[in-house]
């Protein structure tokens, strides 16, 4: 596969999204990930069906495309050499499992620098490598409510999640680009590393800004219907309806008031109570009842054509339905058209991240479990005696 991260090896222990999805960014962008997945069991994505009348996987889809999976269970001392084979001949392990549960199975970190001092080893957890709640499981949402993200959403009355695994993709961010940090790091010194990235730290990151109202002034806003509590009370930011959905405004500087105000064609707001940013901050209690009455005046997809044509910054509530037919999504390759071998022609994601001279090749489909067992089986060296041996050892 070409892209910049062709010939770059991964080894995977992970399940759901988190670990998933960092691996998912790395296999895109051209590394080899061979997914270790528990025989029978596999990713628990695997068990998260559409509905009740249909058994396709969406998480697993999304995150294990292009993977190699092997059915292996590594608490088998057959089982466990073949792990070590596979770090052995690896850049990086990347892992998302239950805390503790690499060191069980005795794939600590200081045992596999030693079989491959070259190794980067990048570990995703609940709440961070120390402190008292270093084995503590958790997922998303428990990290989203730790980490403040819930008690500034929603409305006053009933703080809310979001509405995605944000905790689990910024986690996973943060843990592909602390893999890509650790092998520039390699390059010069000529070992890996440790590396470590959880749902709770990604949100504590993610928020920096919002969480230095806190952090530097002591203080702390309330949550707004529709808004975002530091930012909304000073300006037009925000989500408002139209008659017939919603419109999202990042706030309108002085230097679009004008063209904001002329797609309105609304004469009151050209009031000097609102001619400048300070005024308008000034009387945003005014300001935004107001809008509101204009912007429930016409359809939402009216309001985008009049704002997009004024270059007033803002963009329509979609739904996915919209996103996936949203031609700037297509155009820009962050969802592709494809064949699935199993599913027909269908609309996957496509590349986050483009390249002039390396393109990545999004994959089609994710691995049946265990689909590559044998294959990589026979890359490590094992002949077919030796596979059958794994398989009565109950090991593969």
């Amino acid at each position: 596969m070409s892209g910049p991260l062709d010939g770059l090896r991964v080894v995977e222990f992970t399940h759901l999204i988190q670990g998933p999805q960092c691996g998912a960014l790395l296999q895109t962008l051209g590394a080899e990930v061979v997914k270790i997945e528990a025989p029978e069991l596999g990713d628990n994505s695997r068990r998260i069906p559409i509905g009740p009348d249909d058994p396709r996987q969406p998480y697993l889809h999304a995150h294990n495309r292009g993977k190699r999976s092997i059915a292996l269970n590594a608490s088998t001392p057959e089982g466990l050499e073949v792990a070590k084979r596979l770090i052995e001949r690896s850049d990086v392990l990347l892992a998302s499992l239950r805390p503790g549960a690499l060191d069980r199975m005795g794939l600590d970190y200081d045992t596999c620098a030693e079989l491959n001092p070259r190794l980067v080893y990048a570990v995703g957890s609940a709440y961070g490598p120390k402190g008292e709640l270093a084995d503590h499981p958790g997922i998303d949402i428990l990290a989203q409510a730790m980490g403040g993200v819930i008690s500034k959403t929603g409305t006053p009355e009933q703080p809310m999640p979001a509405g995605n695994t944000i905790a689990d993709s910024a986690a996973a961010q943060l843990l592909f680009g602390g893999i890509l940090a650790a092998l520039y790091a390699r390059e010069r010194t000529g070992r890996g590393q440790r590396i470590d990235a959880s749902l709770f730290g990604g949100q504590i990151w993610s928020q920096g800004g919002e969480l230095s109202y806190q952090l530097i002034g002591g203080r702390e806003f309330a949550r707004i219907t529709g808004g975002q509590p530091n930012l909304s009370p000073l300006t037009i930011y925000g989500v408002f309806a139209a008659s017939d959905g919603h419109l999202a405004f990042s706030g309108v500087p002085d230097s679009e008031w004008a063209d904001f105000c002329e797609a309105l064609e609304d004469p009151r707001f050209l009031d000097e109570r609102f001619a400048d940013q300070l005024s308008r901050v000034a009387n945003i209690e005014e300001l935004r009842p107001l809008l509101r009455e204009v912007l429930a005046t016409r359809p939402r997809d009216e309001w985008v054509r009049r704002f997009r044509a004024a270059h007033v910054r803002h963009a329509p509530v979609q739904s996915y339905a919209e996103v996936e037919a949203d031609p700037q999504a297509r155009t820009n390759g962050y969802l592709v058209e494809v064949d699935h071998p199993d599913w027909g022609p269908m609309v996957s994601l496509g590349s986050p991240i483009a390249f002039s001279d390396t393109p990545a090749e999004p994959a089609v489909r994710a691995p049946q479990l265990g689909e590559q067992t044998e294959e990589v089986l026979l890359e490590l060296g094992y002949d077919w005696d030796a596979i059958e041996g794994l398989r009565e050892a109950g090991a593969i």
